[in-house]
C-alpha cells in the first residue's frame, strides 16, 4: 500500500507540475497576436503614442485589420531590424510586419504571405550634392540599414568595380543613423526603400532625391518556418483586405496618390 501510495503520489505532483508550467508558459500571450516589427521605418512603421497600441504606420494598421479579423487582442514588440526572424523563431512575436521582402537567407528561417506592397530603393543625398543618379556613386561612400534590400543593392554596386570603382558601404542599425550620417557629412548617400527614403527628405532639411533602384521587391508577412496553420489564416485575411479596398484605404492615407 505504501508503496502504490508513493507511485499516486509522484505521478500527482508530475501532473500538478506539468499543469503549473502550462499554466506559467503556454498561455501566454492566450488571445494575443504578437506581431515583431522595427518601428523606425515610416510611413510603414513608426512609434505613434496617439495610436491604441503605440504604434502607427501601413504595416501596424494593417496588423491591427489581421488581429480583428483573427479575434485576437494585437500586440507590437518592437525590435532590431536583424533579430526579427530569430525572435519569431525563438517564440518571442507570433509574426513579423516590417516592410520586409524575400529573400533566399530569409527563406531558411521562415515562411512568407502573399505580398501586398511593392517597392524601390531611393538615392538620398544632401541638397547641394552632385549626385544625381546611381552612375554617380562611382567612388563615393554609401550608407544603409543592415540587413535591408538597400544594403544588397549598395553591395551589388560596390561588386561592380568597372563601374563603381572604389564604392563603399557603410551599415547603421536604422536608416535614421545612416541619414544622420549623410547630413554630418560622413557619407555621400543613402540607399533605402523609396517611401521611406520620401518622409526622410520630407523630415529633414538639407536633402533630395537623387534617382531610384529599379529593385521592385514585394514585402510580406513573415510567419514561423513551417507554421502552414497561421500562413493560410494571414494569407486568408490578407486577401479579403486587398479584395474589399481596406488595405488600399490604409497605403493611401499614408501615402496619397501623387
Amino acid at each position: 500500500m505504501k508503496a502504490t501510495r508513493k507511485i499516486t503520489l509522484v505521478v500527482l505532483a508530475v501532473l500538478l507540475l506539468a499543469v503549473g508550467v502550462c499554466f506559467a508558459g503556454c498561455g501566454k500571450d492566450e488571445g494575443t497576436l504578437v506581431v515583431g516589427t522595427n518601428a523606425a521605418f515610416e510611413p510603414f512603421e513608426f512609434k505613434d503614442t496617439n495610436s491604441p497600441s503605440g504604434y502607427g504606420g501601413i504595416d501596424m494598421e494593417m496588423a491591427q485589420l489581421i488581429a480583428d479579423e483573427l479575434g485576437l487582442k494585437l500586440k507590437i514588440e518592437d525590435m532590431e531590424f536583424t533579430t526579427l526572424l530569430g525572435a519569431m523563431a525563438s517564440g518571442k512575436c507570433d509574426i513579423v510586419i516590417a516592410g520586409m521582402s524575400i529573400k533566399p537567407e530569409r527563406l531558411e528561417n521562415a515562411d512568407f504571405s502573399t505580398p501586398y506592397y511593392k517597392a524601390n530603393q531611393m538615392i538620398v543625398v544632401k541638397a547641394d550634392s552632385t549626385i544625381a543618379s546611381s552612375a554617380d556613386l562611382k567612388d563615393k561612400k554609401v550608407g544603409v540599414q543592415s540587413g535591408t534590400t538597400g544594403a544588397d543593392s549598395a553591395d551589388a554596386l560596390a561588386a561592380d568595380t568597372a563601374n563603381y570603382g572604389t564604392l563603399t558601404v557603410e551599415k547603421y542599425r536604422k536608416g535614421a543613423d545612416a541619414i544622420m550620417a549623410l547630413k554630418s557629412g560622413n557619407i555621400d548617400a543613402v540607399v533605402i526603400d523609396e517611401e521611406v527614403a520620401k518622409k526622410f527628405i520630407q523630415n529633414n532639411d538639407g536633402l533630395k532625391d537623387a534617382g531610384t533602384l529599379d529593385t521592385n521587391e514585394e514585402y510580406c508577412i513573415a510567419v514561423k518556418k513551417g507554421d502552414t496553420e497561421m500562413l493560410d489564416k494571414i494569407n486568408g485575411v490578407l486577401d479579403k483586405i486587398m479584395n474589399d479596398g481596406r488595405l488600399d484605404a490604409i497605403i493611401e492615407k499614408y501615402i496619397p496618390a501623387e
